[in-house]
C-alpha cells in the first residue's frame, strides 16, 4: 500500500507542477451595471446577463479552480482585451434596438482572499444603456397588388411591428417567417431581401424588405433512398408528397414524421431540390436510414397517491419489421405489488349496505391490502391493411390486479382496424376506429362482505364470473405541437361502445365518453418570454343498460369512476362518486368503497410554468363528480379542488407530483376524506 501511496502522491504533485505555470488574476464573478438608472427588467434578466458574459473574451472560473489552482487552470484576465470586449458589448445592446448605448469603463474589484499565486477578482461593467430604438416603419415590396391575400399575410407573419423595440432577432425571424409564409402559398422560389436604416438621434428604424415571389410551384418526382429489407410501396404509402400537387411545407413536414412513425428508421431527411430556380416543379429527395428494428427495454417503476401505491418492473420488446412487412408487434409485461388503504367509518357511522355520507373517514394501516399485480400485453399492428392510410391490428391482454374490496383477473381479446384520413394539408391528426373486444372478469378474491355490497341501494351488480362482447367505435382528432408535453393546439375525443344485445355477453349496455383538451402558450412580450402555458379540459360519460332480464344492468367493474392524478387531484384515485359501507372479511372493520355511478363529468384548468434545467411549477383547479343515475345530474353537486405540483422534464415525459386540496362544497352523498391528496405518476395530467 505504501508504495502505490506515494505513487500516486507523486503523481498529483507531477500534475500540480504542469498546471500551474502561472499565476495573476483569476475572473471569479463578471456583473454589469447601468449608470445613473436601473437596468430595464427586459434585460436584468439571469439569460441577458448570461448572454452578455458570452460575447466577451473574459470567462467566469470554476469554483474547483479557485479552491484547487494547482491543479485546474482558472480563468485569467486579460487586461488587454478589455477595451475590446466593451466594444463587443456595446455591438450586443445595439443588436437589441440600443443604438445609443456606450460602454464606459470596467472595474475590477480583488477579493481579500487570495494566495502567492492566485488573485481572485471580480470584473464589473458599467454601461450607459440610452433610450430604446423603436420600428418607426416597416416596407414590405414586390408583392403583386392584386395578391390582397398574400398582402395581409405577409404583413401578419412580421415579428416586427410599428412602435415597438428593434432588435435583430425580431428581424431576422421576420424574414424566416416570410420566406416561411410565401412556401405555405407555394411559392417555393421565393426570395426575401431585407435592410435596415437606423435614426439613433430619433431613436427610430426603418425596416425596408423586399420579396420576388416567382411563379408558383408544383412537386417533382419524389426519390427515396436507403431502403434496404422493407417492402417499398408500404414505406411510400406514408409518403405525403404527390408529383403535380402545390408544393407545401406541411405535406414535407408530415412526410417526416409519418416516416419516423414506422418505427424502423434512425434517420429521416426530406430535401425539397431547389437549385433551379427557373422551373415550376420542385423535386424531392428522401433519405433514410434503418435503426434497430428489434428493442428490449427493462426497468422498475412506482405509482404512488394518497391511500394507493405500486411498485413494479417492466419489460417491453419490441420489433417494428415482423417478417420484412413493417408488421409493428410490442410484448410487454409489468409484474409488482399494490397496497391499497382504504378509508374506515367510526364505529358509531358504520352500517352495512347503507351509502356512506356521514361520518368522518380516515386512512389507516389496519385497512392495509396489498396484492400482487400482473399486466401482459402482446400487439400486433399491420399498417396500410387494407389500404393506405388504414392500419390493422390485434391485442391480447392478462391483468390480475387489485382494486378496493376486490381481486381480480381478466384475460381479453381485441381485433381492430383504425383509419388516418389525410387532412390539413397531409396531417394525420384525425384517427377514426373501430374495435371488438371480448373479455372475460373473475372476481376471484373478496376483501369485504360480498352481501353488504349487494344490499346497497345503489343496485351493485357482482355477478362472477362474466363475459362482456362489445363493439367500440372512437374519433380522436389531435392537434398538439407535442403529445408527451404540449404548448399549444386540441385534443379531441369521443368513444361509444356498446355491449351484449345481438353480440351476446353476460350485460347489455351503452357507454360514451367525449373530452376535449385546450393548450396555449403566453407569447413573448416585448422581450420577456413568460414561459407559461394554459391547459384546460372538460368531459365526461353516460352509461345506460338496455334491454330485458338479468343482462339490463351495468357490471361493478364497468361503472364510472373520478379522483386520482388524472382528473380531480383534489381526491384519492376512484374516491370522487358514490361509496358504500362495508365490512372488512378479516378484521371485521367497516370502511368505505368506491362504487362508481353511471354518469360522471369533469373539468380542469391548469396553469404550467417552466423554470430551469427541466423543473417546472405547475397550479391546478379541478371540478367534478360522479351520479349513481342519470337522473340525479345537479351542477350544486359539482366538487371542486385546487393545487400545485412540480414537474421534472425527461425524454419520455415529465415527472409528475401534485398535491390537492377538496374544497366542497360538502355533499352528503359523497365521503368526508382527508382535505388533501398526494399525487405522483409520469406525463401531465392530461
Amino acid at each position: 500500500m505504501r508504495p502505490a501511496l506515494g505513487t500516486f502522491a507523486l503523481l498529483l504533485v507531477s500534475i500540480s507542477g504542469c498546471t500551474a505555470h502561472r499565476s495573476g488574476e483569476a475572473v471569479k464573478r463578471i456583473t454589469f451595471k447601468v449608470e445613473g438608472r436601473s437596468f430595464p427588467r427586459t434585460l436584468w434578466a439571469a439569460e441577458s446577463n448570461r448572454a452578455m458574459r458570452q460575447e466577451i473574451t473574459q470567462k467566469e472560473s470554476s469554483w474547483q479552480s479557485l479552491l484547487f489552482p494547482g491543479a485546474l487552470e482558472p480563468q485569467w484576465l486579460n487586461r488587454s482585451k478589455l477595451d475590446t470586449d466593451g466594444d463587443r458589448l456595446q455591438f450586443w445592446l445595439a443588436g437589441r434596438g440600443y443604438f445609443d448605448a456606450e460602454f464606459i469603463r470596467w472595474e475590477i474589484i480583488p477579493h481579500r482572499k487570495e494566495t502567492r499565486r492566485l488573485r481572485p477578482v471580480t470584473l464589473r461593467g458599467f454601461i450607459d444603456l440610452g433610450p430604446a430604438s423603436k420600428v418607426r416603419e416597416v416596407q414590405i415590396t414586390g408583392v403583386d397588388p392584386r395578391r390582397r391575400h398574400l398582402r395581409r399575410r405577409l404583413r401578419a407573419a412580421s415579428a416586427l411591428q410599428e412602435g415597438e423595440t428593434f432588435t435583430n432577432e425580431s428581424y431576422t425571424r421576420t424574414l424566416d417567417a416570410l420566406r416561411d409564409a410565401l412556401a405555405e402559398e407555394a411559392f417555393a422560389y421565393a426570395e426575401v431581401r431585407g435592410a435596415v436604416d437606423a435614426w439613433p438621434a430619433e431613436q427610430a428604424v426603418d425596416v425596408r424588405i423586399e420579396v420576388e415571389t416567382g411563379q408558383k410551384s408544383v412537386f417533382g418526382p419524389v426519390e427515396i433512398r436507403g431502403l434496404y429489407g422493407m417492402p417499398d410501396k408500404t414505406v411510400e404509402a406514408s409518403v405525403s408528397i404527390e408529383e403535380g400537387e402545390p408544393f407545401s411545407p406541411e405535406a414535407i413536414e408530415s412526410t417526416r414524421t409519418a416516416l419516423f412513425g414506422l418505427g424502423v428508421f434512425s434517420v429521416v431527411d426530406v430535401t425539397p431540390l431547389t437549385e433551379d430556380p427557373e422551373s415550376a416543379t420542385v423535386p424531392v429527395r428522401i433519405e433514410v436510414r434503418n435503426s434497430k428494428w428489434r428493442r428490449l427495454k427493462l426497468g422498475p417503476g412506482l405509482e404512488a397517491e394518497t391511500g394507493q401505491g405500486t411498485i413494479y418492473g417492466a419489460g417491453e420488446w419490441e420489433h417494428s419489421n415482423l417478417f420484412g412487412k413493417l408488421w409493428h408487434f410490442t410484448q410487454t409485461a409489468r409484474v409488482g405489488a399494490t397496497g391499497l388503504l382504504a378509508a374506515g367509518l367510526p364505529d358509531s357511522d358504520s352500517g352495512s349496505g347503507s351509502d356512506s355520507g356521514s361520518g368522518s373517514g380516515t386512512f389507516s394501516l389496519s385497512h392495509l391490502t396489498v396484492a400482487p399485480t400482473v399486466d401482459l400485453s402482446s400487439t400486433l399492428g399491420v399498417p396500410h391493411t387494407p389500404g393506405p392510410g388504414w392500419e390493422l391490428g390485434f391485442t391480447g391482454r392478462l391483468q390480475v390486479g387489485v382494486e378496493p374490496g376486490y381481486r381480480y383477473v381478466s384475460p381479453e381479446f381485441s381485433p381492430g382496424v383504425a383509419w388516418h384520413p389525410k387532412v390539413r394539408q397531409g396531417r394525420e391528426d384525425l384517427i377514426l376506429s373501430l374495435s371488438y373486444q371480448a373479455r372475460y372478469f373473475d372476481y376471484y378474491a373478496f376483501t369485504v362482505d360480498i352481501q353488504d355490497i349487494e344490499d346497497s341501494p345503489l343496485g351493485l351488480d357482482l355477478t362472477d364470473p362474466y363475459v362482456l362482447s362489445m363493439l367500440s367505435q372512437s374519433v380522436v382528432w389531435d392537434g398538439r405541437d407535442d403529445r408527451l408535453a404540449p404548448g399549444k393546439g386540441w385534443f379531441a375525443s369521443f368513444a361509444l361502445t356498446e355491449a351484449g344485445g345481438p353480440l351476446f355477453g353476460d350485460f347489455s349496455f351503452v357507454r360514451s365518453q367525449a373530452e376535449v383538451r385546450a393548450y396555449q402558450s403566453i407569447p413573448t412580450i416585448i422581450r420577456w418570454k413568460p414561459r407559461l402555458i394554459i391547459a384546460g379540459r372538460i368531459g365526461g360519460g353516460i352509461i345506460g343498460p338496455y334491454g330485458q332480464g338479468p343482462a339490463r344492468s351495468v357490471p361493478y367493474s364497468e361503472r364510472l369512476y373520478l379522483g386520482g392524478g388524472t382528473s380531480v387531484r383534489g381526491w384519492g384515485a376512484n374516491r370522487l362518486g358514490p361509496s358504500v359501507a362495508v365490512t372488512n372479511s378479516s378484521t371485521g372493520e367497516v370502511e368505505l368503497l368506491p362504487a362508481g355511478g353511471l354518469l360522471s363529468a369533469l373539468g380542469n384548468l391548469e396553469l404550467r410554468k417552466e423554470l430551469y434545467a427541466g423543473i417546472g411549477l405547475a397550479a391546478f383547479t379541478d371540478v367534478g363528480r360522479v351520479w349513481p343515475a342519470v337522473s340525479g345530474f345537479s351542477f350544486d353537486g359539482l366538487q371542486w379542488s385546487v393545487g400545485g405540483g412540480l414537474r421534472y422534464a425527461t425524454i419520455i415525459g415529465p415527472i409528475r407530483a401534485d398535491i390537492g386540496v377538496r374544497l366542497g362544497p360538502e355533499a352528503p352523498a359523497l365521503p368526508e376524506l382527508p382535505r388533501w391528496t398526494l399525487h405522483f405518476g409520469l406525463s401531465e395530467a392530461f
